[in-house]
């Protein structure tokens, strides 16, 4: 992932957004990077919610003098995730530097900086490989910050996060919102029957930002109402319990 977002498609994250800032620009404690964990769902938008941060113009961007986006993924093991902080950092490729100099250039970057370095979609559990990676970013100057995306709140202990943020579910009035600027069109259009059904499936997508869009576009593509009716029956949506 990058970390460009269109802010004019998120709906319903500002209480979200202003409360992590909040959170990693505290000043109570200077003496520590601070870690916060966003854990939420897949789908539920926690790398969208990371972007906001990221970008934010008020904030972010005056009190973090260096920022840094590194998207983590399953595949991790700890020299690829160095390679991938010195890539976020230098702009360079990584194949032909050693670890060494990778680590150099890292810290050259981070000393004495104050930096949000954000980790998106981390899964790794385990302590150890994390506490080797932090020492690379240990450099920062007070009141440097680290977020994370995770799906797992053992992730969020193995990196020792200062604060955890359970990321909420979507109220229906956002829900109801982003699906119909997904749906790429002029909804009401359709017709009132539309409205009701379609209502009724958006909300057994349980708050997800990302089964509402892929629904609208499934939806969009659905010209007689027995078929948005097909979909409302089906057991498509059963994904709403389990999750929950």
């Amino acid at each position: 992932t990058s970390p460009t977002v269109d802010e004019t498609s998120v709906h319903g994250r500002d209480q979200e957004k202003h409360e992590i800032i909040s959170k990693l620009v505290d000043n109570n404690n200077q003496k520590i990077i601070k870690i916060v964990s966003i854990i939420g769902l897949g789908g539920s938008g926690k790398t969208t919610l990371a972007k906001l941060v990221f970008n934010d113009d008020n904030i972010v961007k005056e009190h973090f003098e260096v920022r840094i986006w590194v998207h983590v993924s399953q595949a991790y093991n700890v020299e690829k995730l160095v390679e991938k902080l010195f890539e976020a950092i230098s702009g360079e490729k990584s194949e032909r530097c050693s670890l060494q100099k990778m680590a150099e250039t890292i810290s050259n970057k981070l000393t004495r900086k104050r930096y949000l370095l954000v980790f998106d979609d981390a899964w790794n559990e385990n302590r150890i490989q994390w506490e080797e990676i932090m020492v690379h970013v240990k450099c920062g100057a007070p009141g440097s910050s680290i977020l994370l995306t995770t799906c797992s709140i053992k992730v969020a202990e193995a990196v020792e996060s200062t604060e955890s943020f359970n990321l909420p579910f979507l109220s229906e009035v956002d829900c109801w919102a982003l699906f119909r600027q997904s749906f790429g069109m002029t909804i009401e259009g359709l017709g009132s029957e539309f409205l009701e059904v379609g209502r009724v499936i958006v909300n057994r997508c349980g708050g997800v930002p990302l089964a509402i869009k892929v629904l609208a576009g499934v939806l969009r593509d659905k010209k007689r109402v027995e078929e948005w009716k097909a979909i409302r029956d089906s057991n498509l949506l059963d994904f709403e319990d389990k999750e929950r």
